[in-house]
C-alpha cells in the first residue's frame, strides 16, 4: 500500500529516543479483526554518522526484532521519511501487515522532533501536511485495510518537550494528492483509446447514458488509467472516451462521491486536423484549469502556411465533491506563420495580449518575433522581435519599441506590461520604459523610455531620458538617471520637476578617471552641474586622487 510516489529526503534532525518524556498525548485507538497490538519504540543507540537510509534500516530492524520473531504478530517490512518543504519535523511511515488467513496490511505514523523520536505515534500512513501554524501542524492519515484507504485528519501541536495529537474532521481537498494524472494534453488520444476497452449499448448504462439515443457512428471506451491512485469507499473516478467520427473526441471524468455522480471534460480534440483541442490541468487542490485552443487556417500560398489562434483559458475552484465555481474566463490569440528562409524553415509569431486602459485609452500590445530552427528542427533563439501598442478602437499605432526585446516568457506577452508604464515627467500621465537588451552590456543597463503625448494621444522615444537606468521619486518629484561605462566613467542625472510636470532645473554628478600628464597615475575628475533651461549655470571640478572603487 506504499505510494510510489513518496521520496526518502534527508533526515537532519538528530533522532534521540527517550522513553521517560512527558507527552501530553490523545491516544489514538486503533481496532482490527486481528489481535491488538501495543507497539512500543524500543530504545536503541543513535549513531550521529547514520545516514537515512542506514537509520531506516536499523529503526526497522527494531521492529523486526521484537514483532516478526512472533507469527501471530505484526510482521513488518518497510519505512519512509515523509514532510513537507521547511516542516519542524518529520514522520516515519511504518509499513507492515497482520499475520493471517488474509492479507491485512497496517501502516504507523512516528514523529521525530527536537531529537526525540517520540513512541507516541498515529495509526496509518501520514500522506500529507498542512501547516496551521508555526507550531500546529494537520497530518492526513492513511489507516488502510486490506485494499482499502480510510482516511483520518489528525492536529499536531509541538510544544517544548511534548506532542499533543488530536483527530479532527476540517481539511482541505486531499483528493488532489492521490490524483494519478494531473494535466490532460489529448497529444495521444488515438493510441490511448486502441488501448481502451470499447463499450457496448447494454454497458452504457453504467455511465448514465441512454443508449437508444446514441447515435450510429458513436462510440464510447472505458479508459484503462485510473483516475485515483488510491481506492476507497467514500470516492471513485472513472475515466471513458466519446468519439464521433469526423467531429470529435472527447475524455470525460465521470467522479463518485456519496452515490452523487459528477462529470467533468478533461479534454477535446475535434474538427479538420484537430483544429480545437481542449486541454486541462488540476493545478492544486482547489483550481481547475480548462484551455479551449481554436485554430484556423489564413495563408496556404506557396511555402506558406499561416494559422490563428483563438485560446479561452478558464480557471475554476473545485471542492472534494467536484463541484465548479468558475473563477475567471481569459481569451488569448495569437497567428503563426510557417515558410522557408534561406532553404531553412522559419516561422513568425504574432501575439495579442489583452485589452488594457492607459491614459483612458483602450488598447492593445502586438508583439512579431522570428524563430528559425536547426537542423535537428529544435527551435533556435527569437530574434527580430517588435512590439507595437495599437489602439484598439482606431488601430493606430501608439507606439513601437526598439527590436530585439529580452521576452520573459512567452505568457506575458498576452499581458499588459502595467510594471512597465509609469509616470516618468510629473504630468499625469503614464510613460513608458522597457529593456534594451542590444545595447546593455555587463556594466550598464539600457532602459527606452517613451513620454506620452498628450495632444497626439501617442508615446514619443525620449533620447534625453533613455539610455540609463531610470528610478522615479514622487516624494521630491525627481527622476535620476544613471549611466555607468565601467570604472572610468559614469555619471548620475537628476532632473527636478514643478506640480505641473515642466523641469524646474538638473543636477549631473560626473565622475571620469583621467591621466595625469606627463605621469603615468590616475586620479577622478569630479565635475558637479547644475542646468536651468537648458544651459549650464553652475560647473564646479576637483579632483580625487583617491582610485578605490
Amino acid at each position: 500500500m506504499k505510494n510510489s510516489n513518496y521520496f526518502i529526503p534527508p533526515l537532519y534532525i538528530l533522532l534521540l529516543i527517550n522513553g521517560c518524556k512527558s507527552v501530553v498525548t490523545k491516544q489514538i485507538e486503533k481496532t482490527n479483526t486481528s489481535e491488538e497490538v501495543e507497539a512500543k519504540i524500543p530504545p536503541f543507540e543513535y549513531k550521529r554518522t547514520d545516514s537515512d537510509s542506514i537509520l531506516l534500516k536499523r529503526f526497522l530492524g527494531h521492529y523486526k526484532d521484537i514483532y516478526n520473531k512472533d507469527s501471530t504478530q505484526l510482521n513488518y517490512y518497510g519505512a519512509e521519511i515523509f514532510y513537507e518543504k521547511d516542516s519542524i519535523f518529520k514522520v516515519i511511515n511504518l509499513y507492515g501487515d497482520y499475520v493471517g488467513a488474509t492479507y491485512n496490511p497496517v501502516a504507523e505514523s512516528h514523529i521525530a522532533y527536537r531529537n526525540n523520536l517520540y513512541k507516541e505515534y498515529v495509526s496509518g500512513e501520514t500522506f500529507r501536511i498542512d501547516k496551521l501554524s508555526p507550531s500546529k501542524y494537520l497530518l492526513y492519515t492513511d489507516d488502510y485495510n486490506r485494499l482499502s484507504s480510510n482516511f483520518h485528519f489528525y492536529n499536531v501541536t509541538f510544544n517544548n518537550d511534548s506532542i499533543v495529537i488530536e483527530e479532527t474532521t476540517e481539511h482541505k481537498n486531499f483528493i488532489y494528492n492521490f490524483i494519478y494524472k494531473k494535466k490532460e494534453s489529448m497529444d495521444n488520444y488515438l493510441e490511448e483509446i486502441k488501448n481502451s476497452r470499447k463499450l457496448e449499448k447494454n454497458e452504457l448504462y453504467q455511465l448514465g447514458i441512454d443508449s437508444t439515443k446514441v447515435e450510429v457512428n458513436e462510440k464510447y471506451y472505458r479508459s484503462p488509467d485510473a483516475f485515483l491512485s488510491r481506492e476507497n469507499p467514500y470516492y471513485y473516478g472513472s475515466i471513458y472516451y466519446r468519439q464521433k467520427y469526423g467531429d470529435e473526441t472527447m475524455k470525460v471524468l465521470q467522479f463518485n462521491h456519496n452515490d452523487t455522480i459528477k462529470e467533468i471534460t478533461l479534454g477535446i480534440v475535434g474538427g479538420d486536423s484537430d483544429s480545437y483541442k481542449m486541454t486541462s490541468e488540476f493545478v492544486n487542490d482547489s483550481i481547475f484549469i480548462q484551455s479551449l485552443v481554436n485554430q484556423e487556417t489564413i495563408v496556404d500560398i506557396n511555402d506558406t502556411m499561416g494559422y490563428a489562434f483563438d485560446s479561452i483559458v478558464t480557471k475554476f475552484k473545485y471542492n472534494e465533491k467536484f463541484d465548479l465555481d468558475t473563477i475567471s474566463k481569459d481569451t488569448f490569440k495569437y497567428k503563426k506563420y510557417q515558410f522557408k528562409k534561406y532553404g531553412a524553415p522559419a516561422e513568425n509569431h504574432i501575439y495579442y495580449s489583452k485589452p488594457f486602459k492607459i491614459n483612458n485609452l483602450e488598447c492593445y500590445w502586438e508583439t512579431k518575433l522570428e524563430i528559425t530552427f536547426d537542423d535537428n528542427k529544435k527551435p533556435l533563439k527569437a530574434k527580430n522581435i517588435t512590439r507595437k501598442l495599437i489602439n484598439s478602437k482606431t488601430k493606430k499605432t501608439l507606439l513601437i519599441s526598439q527590436p530585439d526585446m529580452i521576452i520573459r516568457d512567452e505568457k506575458s506577452l498576452f499581458y499588459s506590461s502595467s510594471d512597465d508604464f509609469k509616470d516618468f515627467n510629473f504630468d499625469g500621465y503614464a510613460d513608458f520604459s522597457i529593456y534594451n537588451s542590444v545595447y546593455s552590456g555587463a556594466s550598464h543597463a539600457f532602459y527606452d523610455n517613451y513620454l506620452f503625448n498628450p495632444k497626439t494621444k501617442k508615446f514619443d522615444y525620449s533620447k534625453k531620458l533613455s539610455g540609463s537606468e531610470i528610478t522615479v521619486d514622487n516624494k521630491l518629484r525627481t527622476i535620476t538617471l544613471y549611466y555607468n561605462m565601467g570604472r572610468s566613467y559614469h555619471i548620475e542625472h537628476i532632473i527636478h520637476y514643478d506640480l505641473k510636470g515642466k523641469i524646474l532645473f538638473e543636477e549631473k554628478f560626473i565622475e571620469e578617471l583621467v591621466k595625469e600628464k606627463n605621469s603615468e597615475e590616475y586620479y577622478y575628475l569630479k565635475t558637479y552641474q547644475k542646468i536651468k533651461n537648458n544651459k549650464i549655470i553652475l560647473n564646479n571640478t576637483e579632483k580625487d586622487k583617491n582610485l578605490s572603487r
